[in-house]
């Protein structure tokens, strides 16, 4: 069976099925390097697919915490290379579509509150400021341990408009990367509107050589305060398609 990376229009009828792709579930393991700038997080793992970020006390609320455009960054975060299934690292010069979704639909899966989970790539995993940092995919708030999910997409120049809606407990949000351009990132919650970021900064761009990163980061909604012990706790899935430039 070809390479889905190395189609060509025959193979494409005759070879791999492109049609009936499934997402992968992420097991945080695999994202290898770690940062906590303020100690916010106390365990992060993935058990059966099932991905449990565990909270320190957060006492005072800050907009740092938060994805809030135009300051600082200091969520917890796991990161690692974004990479295609054939293990080839994702850079500026490629195009590629990169598919994220965050499920909560099982009965074990919630998150107490204010809490807000990204998943999604980034230019700098390492960076504090938001505008290096430079995500682009979706997030998931939860107000309260009470509350349904909240689902946005997510970019450094805003985000969209977060939706709330108690029927669905799931949702995917699709990026492009083209020769260094990243495309609005858009997330789509079945049965709804698809809600892009609120802006977009049109001269970010990625170098031809530059690494894209794929990140998972955990703080607060807002200027929420989280108590000790407090978790976010879902499904992480995505499925990286690199196509010919």
């Amino acid at each position: 069976m070809g390479s889905l990376n190395q189609l060509s229009p025959v193979a494409a009828v005759g070879g791999t099925d492109i049609t009936s792709l499934a997402l992968n579930a992420l097991d945080l393991a695999t994202l290898g390097s770690e940062l906590d700038p303020d100690g916010i997080e106390t365990s992060a793992a993935t058990a059966s697919d099932v991905s449990t970020i565990t909270m320190a006390e957060i006492s005072s609320g800050s907009n740092d915490y938060s994805l809030v455009s135009g300051t600082n960054f200091r969520q917890w975060r796991k990161y690692t290379t974004l990479k295609d299934d054939d293990g080839v690292a994702i850079v500026g010069a490629d195009t590629a579509i990169v598919i994220l979704e965050i499920d909560n639909s099982g009965g074990n899966f919630s998150g107490d509150g204010p809490t807000q989970l990204f998943f999604g790539i980034c230019a700098d995993p390492t960076s504090t400021t938001q505008t290096t940092v430079s995500v682009a995919g979706m997030i998931e708030e939860h107000l309260d341990a009470a509350s349904s999910p909240r689902y946005a997409a997510a970019a450094y120049s805003g985000l969209g408009t977060v939706l709330t809606n108690s029927s669905n407990t799931s949702a995917r949000c699709v990026v492009y990367l083209q020769a260094g351009e990243v495309s609005e990132p858009q997330t789509v919650v079945t049965g709804t509107t698809t809600y892009g970021p609120s802006n977009r900064d049109a001269n970010k761009k990625f170098g031809a050589s530059d690494p894209v990163y794929l990140m998972v980061s955990a703080g607060t909604r807002s200027t929420g305060t989280l108590v000790a012990g407090d978790q976010i706790v879902a499904v992480l899935r995505y499925r990286v398609i690199k196509l010919s430039t």
